[in-house]
């Protein structure tokens, strides 16, 4: 059973509980519901049977349980809903850069997140100097960080973007 499975299992459980309280109060307030005139009226046996029932059934009893699953219930559907909304798209969010920048990144997606400057430069179809220049605006802008190994820079997506766009490698 997966996560969503369970989820709705235990909100079913908790509403079929929930409404075996509530029927519980109904009863409690319709046994309450007597007047005076009522108790002149009544024999006995009936007398006895109300005495019963009201000693069974407290209304105050049930209020808290009702409350806390009706709480539960309340937090279990706000959770599943919470759970299903959609992670942002990659193509959604790469698309709100300029092209040359969408190129750039996603070279580097391809690449499983990291590659060597100069291989991306290469793939690119561009010059060191624009390279460099690209690098730093994107790590400018969060996107990625340069990694310098002596005379090689390495790029990589940071850890933001790559929450940002659902980035799983």
């Amino acid at each position: 059973m997966d996560k969503t499975h369970f989820i709705v299992f235990l909100f079913l459980i908790l509403l079929i509980i929930s409404f075996y309280y509530i029927t519980l109060t109904a009863r409690a307030l319709k046994v309450g519901k007597i007047t005076p005139s009522m108790v002149d009226s009544m024999d006995k046996e009936e007398l006895k049977a109300y005495a019963q029932a009201s000693e069974k059934i407290d209304v105050n009893d049930n209020v808290i349980p009702i409350t806390l699953i009706l709480i539960a219930s309340l937090g279990i559907i706000t959770g599943y809903f919470i759970s299903r909304t959609e992670k942002p798209d990659c193509k959604n969010v790469i698309s709100f850069f300029n092209k040359e920048e969408r190129k750039a990144i996603e070279i580097i997606l391809e690449s499983d997140g990291k590659i060597l400057q100069n291989e991306w430069r290469l793939k690119m179809k561009i010059n060191k100097s624009k390279a460099s220049r690209l690098a730093d605006k994107l790590e400018k802008r969060g996107i990625i960080n340069i990694e310098k190994i002596g005379k090689i820079n390495r790029l990589y997506l940071t850890n933001e973007f790559k929450k940002s766009i659902n980035f799983k490698k």
